[in-house]
């Protein structure tokens, strides 16, 4: 049984043939900023007008492969709910169908309602960020008219066997995604990209606080690590097996080359090198990589704003933001997935479980001293953000 495969969209006309070529099914992705918002910060995208933005979904389109136009945005500060609003959610709908675009992740139910209702024949696809974690909200979503849920836990096979069994949905499930399917900070996260992505928050970036913790909480337990949202290619025969339907690959900020090289992966099944490198959030360079050239005078322009933060303490906290490398040996993780074909996590903690600890210990590797390096860096950073001293 074959998945189809979703493509991140970076606005490169390369990428089509790229997709094209590894028989994708759909290419997704957003002007940097809009009325919505989604799930990265518009100071890291790539900056596309609405008219190059239409040429290409046009190609896409033309490629025979479908775009979804991501209307993922968890929160737009209720202007949603006015007059103004209503008119500019309402005209980026009909602006993005009348590109080509005829599928639409949607992360609020109202917003799904709106999208059903104005554009009928519009796909409505759950966004992750909806984080569906129940047949019930699965079932609630397509009674509102989605016909395809991203699984906010990659998994969770208790869960997508169920939505396959007791619903019409089509499920879709993270390829390579490096968040937890379990986190306490993924809604607060996903308000934060949003308004960092959307006219409610003007598009400014926002400071890293999920992501700090995150990174952190990673480098030092390696467990959570392996534990997140993520699939060696040697193993995706087993999300096919359960009937899962589409895999969704990361990120939006990834060049060509490097999507090439994931799908390639992916295609043939197998990978022998460092299992982080297909990881966008693991790979090395992340951090050099959104700090390029490109991104730089949006960066700057975001943060070098001393009515907002301490401007010398912001610099300071960039400056120990670069994470150690990490190496994840994926012949070790033979046998890894077999717990969670028994048993969710919901009813176990990791601490009574240990089972993503003996995994994590033996197929994650660092270089001590860059580790310590970043560690002793992130507490600091943790302190500038929690004590206030970022923003005094």
């Amino acid at each position: 049984r074959t998945m189809e495969y979703a493509v991140p969209c970076n606005w490169d006309d390369a990428l089509i043939d790229v997709a094209t070529r590894h028989r994708a099914g759909e290419l997704y992705g957003k002007l940097a900023q809009d009325f919505v918002g989604g799930g990265r910060p518009a100071a890291f995208l790539p900056a596309v007008s609405r008219r190059r933005a239409r040429r290409y979904i046009r190609r896409v389109r033309d490629a025979g492969m479908e775009f979804n136009y991501l209307l993922s945005g968890t929160t737009m500060g209720l202007q949603e709910l006015t007059r103004a609003g209503q008119r500019e959610l309402r005209d980026l709908m009909a602006w993005a169908w009348d590109c080509g675009a005829r599928r639409f992740s949607v992360s609020v139910p109202y917003l799904g309602a709106i999208l059903k209702r104005s554009l009928p024949d519009a796909e409505l696809v759950t966004s992750i960020l909806a984080r569906v974690d129940s047949v019930e909200v699965a079932r609630q979503w397509e009674e509102i008219g989605a016909g395809t849920v991203v699984v906010f836990n990659n998994k969770d096979f208790k869960l997508i066997k169920a939505v396959k069994q007791q619903t019409r949905l089509r499920v879709e499930v993270t390829a390579n995604l490096s968040c937890l399917g379990t986190c306490s900070q993924a809604g607060y996260h996903a308000n934060t990209d949003s308004l960092s992505s959307n006219r409610a928050g003007l598009g400014l970036y926002s400071m890293p606080v999920c992501e700090v913790r995150c990174n952190y909480l990673k480098v030092k337990e390696p467990r959570r690590i392996i534990a997140a949202q993520w699939m060696r290619p040697r193993d995706q025969g087993v999300w096919a097996d359960l009937g899962v339907d589409r895999l969704k690959f990361v990120d939006r900020l990834s060049t060509t080359e490097q999507l090439d090289g994931i799908l390639r992966a992916f295609r043939a099944g197998r990978w022998d090198g460092n299992l982080a490198e297909l990881i966008p959030g693991y790979r090395q360079g992340r951090v050099e990589q959104y700090m390029s050239p490109a991104r730089m005078g949006r960066m700057v322009a975001a943060l070098l704003r001393p009515d907002r933060y301490n401007v010398s303490k912001a610099r300071q906290f960039l400056g120990r933001s670069k994470p150690p490398g990490i190496h994840i040996d994926g012949d070790a993780l033979e046998g890894y997935l077999a717990r969670f074909l028994e048993q969710d996590c919901r009813g176990i903690s990791c601490d009574a479980c240990r089972w993503c600890e003996r995994y994590g210990e033996a197929a994650v590797r660092f270089d001590p001293a860059e580790r310590a390096r970043y560690l002793q860096g992130a507490e600091e950073n943790l302190d500038d953000l929690e004590s206030g001293e970022l923003f005094l």
